[in-house]
């Protein structure tokens, strides 16, 4: 493990730390994080873009707004199909 944490970008480390987060309930802070790392284009034309979009939809949908949530998911589609 300790290998790959080496080897991966600083996108994917925050990526990975935004789901530890998740996972731990701290949803305010993920958003916050996550909202922050879009705006200033860390991960532009990153594929972790992808899994920042569904961070967010499993936010929101723990949240219970499911619209956003949806948003979310179908950003995260978009990003998908324009990356690859």
């Amino acid at each position: 493990m300790k290998a790959k944490l080496k080897q991966a970008s600083q996108a994917a480390l925050s990526i990975q730390l935004v789901r530890y987060l998740i996972a731990l309930g701290e949803d305010r802070v993920c958003k916050r994080y996550l909202k922050k790392l879009v705006v200033d284009k860390v991960l532009h034309n990153d594929l972790n873009l992808v899994k920042a979009f569904t961070c967010f939809g499993i936010i929101y949908l723990r949240l219970e707004s499911y619209g956003q949530a949806l948003e979310s998911f179908r950003n995260a589609l978009n990003a998908q199909a324009r990356l690859q």
